[in-house]
């Protein structure tokens, strides 16, 4: 089961909790009771901050984030998790009354999945900072790998560009007879690159004017 598997299961126990909501607003509306107005408030703080924690992780897993922002928000998740885990068990030995005791079994439903969704939180939180590390670590190292391609690149251009200068200022300045010793040494051998004929160029040039 993935992380994100789990944070969805969270959002769903949070439509429990909304469900609850309404069920425990019904039984308030036919019989107005100060306790039950109290465990409808909670119930929906409770569904707010579960929806609010589990977004988080979901929104953080989504972009390119450190393990330690995503490890962060996972532990602010488990431990709203649990928070309202100990909040269900009080609020459901307090539902005594024969309009509220159907809603217990529901509770105790919510509570055994949350037990269970805070177990797999902290080992896949685990496993998702792992493969987030090593992404960005192979980010990491493709972007040095390309870096030091580009530094090789230039040193190429850098080189190109000083061996043609010297070649243009042999020529005086002629770029038009800088451009026939390249060509002269390139159908003598077709398969030079042209750094390689300008190369050939200069030293040719160095020979015959001894």
């Amino acid at each position: 089961m993935s992380l994100v598997h789990t944070l969805c299961q969270v959002q769903c126990q949070a439509s429990k909790l909304e469900v609850m909501e309404y069920l425990f607003q019904c039984v308030n509306s036919a019989q107005p009771n100060l306790d039950c107005e109290i465990l409808i408030n909670m119930i929906s703080t409770l569904k707010q901050n579960l929806l609010r924690d589990s977004e988080k992780c979901l929104d953080l897993l989504s972009k390119k984030i450190s393990p330690d922002e995503l490890n962060q928000a996972t532990r602010t998740l488990r431990s709203t998790v649990i928070s309202v885990n100990n909040l269900i068990i009080k609020m459901n030995s307090g539902l005594t009354t024969p309009e509220t005791i159907f809603l217990k079994e529901i509770l105790m439903s919510i509570v055994t999945s949350l037990i269970s969704i805070n177990a797999d939180l902290e080992t896949q939180s685990e496993t998702s900072m792992n493969l987030l590390s090593n992404s960005l670590l192979k980010n990491q190292v493709s972007k040095s790998d390309i870096d030091i391609e580009l530094e090789q690149m230039k040193i190429t251009v850098s080189s190109s560009e000083s061996m043609l200068g010297q070649l243009r200022q042999k020529c005086m300045g002629n770029s038009e007879q800088v451009e026939r010793l390249i060509q002269y040494e390139l159908q003598r051998n077709p398969q030079m690159s042209r750094d390689d004929a300008i190369q050939s160029a200069i030293i040719r040039w160095e020979l015959d004017n001894l």
